[in-house]
């Protein structure tokens, strides 16, 4: 052997992992040219010669080649086998820990209920925070819709515009790649010779483009007909199947109070916007000056251009509005243009309230799994025996950590499939209480991201109320436990350690459950804050829609006389 080659062999001796693959590997190529070295000096080779007829012989290539190539199949198997022999000891762990929970079926009852519970309360807080908050209105490019706002003479913003403000804002600007206005709009619908309430909306002749919503059916109105004052209407999927049983071709025109429509369109379901629309009324607009500026009565809603920001839009419509009170100084909301994520106008004040109630349940979710640890660990001193026994029949430290993580992820992951269930029951219990508060209702479901919350917080809260109580079992001493005998305590000092983690789990759990209680007291106070006016009042909403009324104002004025009176009388109204 060359001294390279020895240099290089005494590194790997030295330094080397001899249980690696590539290590055996490279002694088995050794031993062999060893071998086949001698048998060719017996033969009569010199050393020299005979060391390099036996690599030649070695195989075809390079030896350097061939070397790489054998350990590289070495380190495949290796691998392979290791593979193999976690899986079987997790399956092993597994089912050891079934067979102790069987062994404790009342405290496994215990911490998969209250598993359940925490996870359960935490994933459905989260379903309504996902749908409400984080998951992006349902067109293209959400990102790019803003929603626009006047602001008056104290710089307030007001959440409507006027119409003739927006035709200005609408010409001039440049950082909107489009834009729209809408009004809600209740109206009557003949329906089977009976009139019927349905909500609409009206609109302008841009609306659909500046969402990009999908069509079912037909195609978004034009400008054109708009100007021209047809009478068409757009329609959403739910109200084209109840209504107009789902007619491909739109043949059926559709009353509206007392004038017939044409359907010219079907939005798909999910993206009615505003939430629960069933049909839009293109409506057009002249430009007005005056007094009419003052009527704001319209949302406006835009879609940013390509390397627009809403910072800039905002700037530039600032801008265009200063112009125009200046030129016409009756427009009183005309002080400016502020612009916003249109997502940020549905959400409206429910992002402090989930944000609250979110850490509030995350918060009880902690306790809980405090609340566990501190039993589990108070439950591990009773099994000091039992691990005594594995360490003696050559468990390392690793695989008691394990053993006690997979006990403690398995409560956890029973606790999150029974929390699904708890969820899907709380989401529904919210949403019957309060589904006319929570914005997007419509759109709160558990679907996969929600499943994927709650699977990682179960095997999170399982390997965290787990991780003191397997530190504890791998710090004991095995002398020490042989010693403690039969009673399956450790004896003097070793006890010390479980002692203070017990302590610091209570006092944790306490920590944790007051500051769930003042976030608690913060929701309710947020959702009780005085609104400056008695909040004791029932709105009712009413509208003439008959064509006798609409040509009499005199009729008009005698119906809201007599409305009003009649109300007077009922009992306890004001």
């Amino acid at each position: 052997m060359g001294p390279k080659r020895a240099y290089q062999r005494l590194v790997r001796l030295g330094f080397g992992n001899k249980e690696s693959p590539e290590f055996e590997m490279d002694e088995e190529i050794e031993t062999h040219l060893a071998m086949r070295t001698q048998d060719l000096v017996r033969a009569g080779m010199s050393p020299g010669e005979a060391r390099a007829e036996a690599e030649r012989r070695f195989g075809p290539g390079d030896l350097a080649q061939a070397r790489r190539d054998l350990r590289t199949g070495a380190r495949r198997r290796a691998t392979a086998r290791r593979s193999r022999d976690q899986i079987g000891s997790l399956i092993a762990d597994v089912r050891l820990a079934v067979r102790q929970a069987r062994r404790a079926p009342a405290f496994t009852a215990i911490a998969v209920a209250t598993f359940a519970l925490g996870i359960g309360a935490a994933t459905a807080t989260f379903t309504l925070a996902r749908s409400v908050l984080l998951r992006p209105l349902p067109f293209p490019n959400p990102d790019r819709l803003v929603a626009l706002y006047s602001v008056d003479s104290l710089h307030n913003r007001v959440p409507v515009v006027s119409s003739a403000d927006w035709l200005d804002w609408r010409r001039e600007g440049r950082g909107l790649a489009t834009s729209a206005i809408h009004m809600d709009r209740r109206v009557a619908v003949v329906q089977d010779g009976a009139p019927v309430r349905a909500a609409g909306e009206m609109v302008s002749a841009d609306f659909f483009s500046v969402l990009g919503a999908d069509f079912v059916v037909g195609r978004p109105p034009t400008a054109a007909e708009a100007a021209a004052r047809e009478p068409i209407v757009v329609v959403g999927e739910p109200f084209w199947r109840r209504v107009l049983g789902a007619d491909p071709s739109l043949g059926t025109p559709l009353t509206i109070e007392s004038h017939p429509y044409r359907v010219v369109g079907v939005v798909k379901a999910g993206q009615e916007y505003p939430a629960g629309t069933e049909l839009w009324l293109p409506t057009h607009f002249e430009p007005d000056h005056g007094g009419a500026r003052n009527l704001i009565n319209w949302f406006g809603i835009g879609r940013m251009a390509a390397r627009s920001t809403i910072g800039g839009t905002e700037a530039e419509l600032t801008t265009i509005a200063a112009r125009i009170h200046a030129s016409d100084p009756a427009a009183v909301y005309s002080y400016g243009v502020m612009v916003g994520p249109l997502q940020d106008r549905l959400v409206g004040d429910s992002s402090a309230s989930l944000a609250l109630l979110m850490g509030a349940v995350s918060l009880v979710l902690l306790v809980a799994c405090a609340n566990l640890a501190a039993a589990h660990l108070a439950r591990g001193l009773v099994r000091v025996r039992e691990m005594a026994v594995r360490a003696a029949l050559g468990a390392g430290r690793s695989r008691l950590i394990r053993q006690v993580l997979v006990e403690h992820c398995l409560l956890g992951a029973v606790g999150g499939a029974l929390a699904l269930v708890v969820a899907e029951a709380g989401v529904a219990g919210v949403l019957r209480a309060w589904g006319a508060q929570i914005p997007r209702a419509g759109e709160i479901r558990i679907d996969a991201w929600v499943v994927g919350f709650g699977i990682l917080v179960s095997l999170l809260a399982g390997a965290g109320t787990g991780l003191a109580p397997a530190l504890q079992a791998s710090r004991l001493a095995l002398s020490g436990l042989i010693a403690a005998g039969s009673r399956g305590q450790v004896q003097g000092s070793r006890a010390l350690p479980g002692s203070i983690l017990l302590v610091a789990e209570v006092a944790l759990a306490l920590l944790l459950l007051t500051g769930a209680g003042l976030l608690i007291r913060s929701f309710q106070v947020l959702q009780g804050r005085e609104l400056g006016f008695d909040t004791n009042v029932v709105s009712v909403s009413a509208t003439l829609t008959g064509p006798r009324y609409r040509a009499d104002s005199t009729r008009q004025g005698g119906y809201w006389d007599r409305l009003t009176t009649a109300l007077a009388t009922l009992p306890g109204v004001k």
